[in-house]
């Protein structure tokens, strides 16, 4: 079961996030698809939010692509880290398009039921794209 988990995360990766295909989760997750991102207060509730959160940012950053860092999993479980590079060409949380080329890194941890994304927990480095924007100041030593 593990090694067709893996490959449901890689192909959720490769033929949705990294092409900008946000219906791949209609393929890929369940209907009631939660998603918990850390720094916001309620989870993202339902396959269609999941899509139009994704939208914003496949708008924003039109050519982000992600590499998979780690693979790894265990029983209904996949837990990813990745880095995605992408060049901010349209508005993203307030910040106007820069054309800054930028580079995130994040995690996130997948459950998955009946052959299905069912949860996801997210964390990417908001705080240090922000920086690269040019939103936020550098971080005191």
């Amino acid at each position: 079961m593990s090694d067709e988990n893996k490959a449901i995360l890689k192909r959720f990766f490769d033929d949705g996030l990294s092409k900008g295909n946000a219906d791949i989760v209609d393929a890929l997750a369940r209907p009631d698809f939660l998603t918990h991102f850390g720094g916001m207060p309620e989870p993202v509730r339902g396959a269609d939010a999941w899509k139009q959160m994704a939208s914003a940012y496949f708008q924003a950053f039109p050519d982000m692509q992600f590499t998979l860092e780690d693979l790894i999993a265990e029983g209904d479980k996949v837990a990813v880290r990745w880095t995605w590079r992408a060049t901010h060409k349209g508005e993203f949380q307030g910040v106007a398009a820069t054309g800054k080329q930028v580079t995130v890194g994040g995690t996130g941890l997948y459950r998955i039921a009946d052959g299905r994304m069912a949860e996801e927990w997210v964390n990417d480095d908001i705080f240090g794209l922000m920086m690269q924007l040019g939103a936020l100041g550098s971080p005191r030593p």
